[in-house]
């Protein structure tokens, strides 16, 4: 079998004000075939544990990737509004990534935690996304739309979500994924609140479809 030459990612990430911006993270997040299908699962090839951090002008270089893949990235960093972007092809032209800059966030819409191993080491690059809330009187459950709110950890563990706007009193529940880890959801959770550890095993998700007969 030939072995296939890799690619390399090159693109720059530039702010709402199309200002570089230095020092963000771009993840290498999941991918798929750029033909037929494949057995891995979208984060399980071993190119979606590479990332890079953008220079003095915003760019950056993510070397050796596999050429019969197409991958979706994702651009975190401080002060920023992560954000994905879908249909990365390495081989074609450099990507052009614009994030937002964070405003002043309101204490009482933030939820602020770290996330660990089961022996209690920081895991970086884990993405938090709220799923939904509930009141006493109101329930809200996926429906947001993707990257309306987003977090992703730093090497140290630790997070701050943003959450969507919702009733006062509504307690939250957030899904935690990570490489190589199974995906947990965490349930009533009051934003604003200290921070808090949340522990992730490790394991994998299935996906599939439910199929009528």
């Amino acid at each position: 079998v030939p072995v296939l030459a890799g690619v390399s990612l090159e693109g720059q990430v530039l702010d709402d004000a199309r200002k570089p911006v230095v020092g963000a993270t771009v993840f290498m997040h999941s991918a798929y075939p750029r033909e037929g299908t494949s057995s891995f699962c979208p984060t399980c090839y071993p190119d979606c544990q590479k990332r890079a951090r953008t220079n003095a002008e915003g760019r950056f270089t993510i070397k050796e990737l596999d050429p019969s893949l197409v991958f979706r990235v994702l651009v975190a960093g401080s002060g920023l509004r992560p954000q994905f972007i879908d249909d990365v092809d390495p081989a074609k032209a450099p990507v052009a990534a614009i994030v937002s800059r964070r405003g002043e966030v309101d204490p009482e819409r933030e939820l602020r935690g770290v996330v660990i191993d089961p022996k209690g080491h920081s895991i970086g690059g884990a993405v938090i996304t709220p799923v939904g809330f509930s009141t006493r009187t109101e329930h809200r459950y996926n429906g947001f739309s993707d990257g309306e709110a987003l977090a992703v950890s730093k090497d140290d563990g630790s997070f701050a979500l943003e959450l969507p706007s919702a009733p006062p009193q509504a307690q939250w529940l957030v899904r935690i994924e990570a490489r190589d880890f199974a995906t947990r959801l965490f349930y009533k959770l009051i934003p604003g609140a200290p921070s808090t550890v949340y522990q992730l095993r490790e394991g994998a998700s299935i996906v599939g479809r439910l199929m009528k007969h």
